[in-house]
């Protein structure tokens, strides 16, 4: 009866690396930032009226916490106060 021993696979040479991960490998990319939150972020509405202002808000908040946070909105909606009654600031 012949003894049959499991292979054992040899560590890689010294000379012989495993690429590093790359981020495709980890994680996937991040999606790209809506346009309404980046203009929010730019400050672009800041000179709209209160209506307008209300709505862009309102658009807003499907993306609160995923690409801004409520101190983004609430820097925002303090600059869009400071702009539009500037004697309230």
């Amino acid at each position: 009866m012949e003894v049959i021993l499991p292979q054992t696979i040899p560590p890689p040479a010294a000379n012989e690396t495993t690429p590093p991960a790359t981020a495709n490998d980890s994680e996937p990319p991040e999606p790209a930032k809506p346009e309404i939150v980046a203009a929010f972020l730019n400050g672009d509405y800041v000179t709209q009226d209160s209506d307008d202002f209300t709505q862009t808000l309102t658009q807003l908040e499907p993306y609160l916490d995923i690409f801004l946070t409520m101190d983004d909105v609430l820097g925002g909606a303090s600059d869009w106060l400071r702009e539009k009654y500037p004697e309230a600031a």
